[in-house]
């Protein structure tokens, strides 16, 4: 899972990245544990968390929407301008 603090940043970073005349981040992270049983014995144990970030810029009646599972800033920027891009 993210961090609280750590998604503030993010998205923190995003909106000072954007420039754009709106901007909307959203991030949301899941938690997902499986186990499989073979005659009542666990043969496999998965266990999964995963991280999107999403942002969406306004600019001059157009938007645009990228999106990442990479958790850090660097990552956060390449969004922001992919958005921007498609805007």
């Amino acid at each position: 899972m993210i961090d609280p603090d750590r998604a503030r940043r993010l998205a923190e970073v995003a909106l000072a990245a954007s420039g754009a005349e709106a901007t909307e981040v959203s991030i949301s992270a899941t938690e997902q544990a499986l186990n499989r049983f073979t005659h009542e014995h666990p043969v496999q144990n998965v266990h999964r968390q995963e991280v999107s970030i999403a942002v969406r810029v306004h600019e001059g009646g157009r938007q645009g929407k990228a999106s990442t599972g990479t958790p850090n800033e660097e990552a956060v920027r390449r969004t922001v301008e992919r958005a921007r891009a498609a805007a």
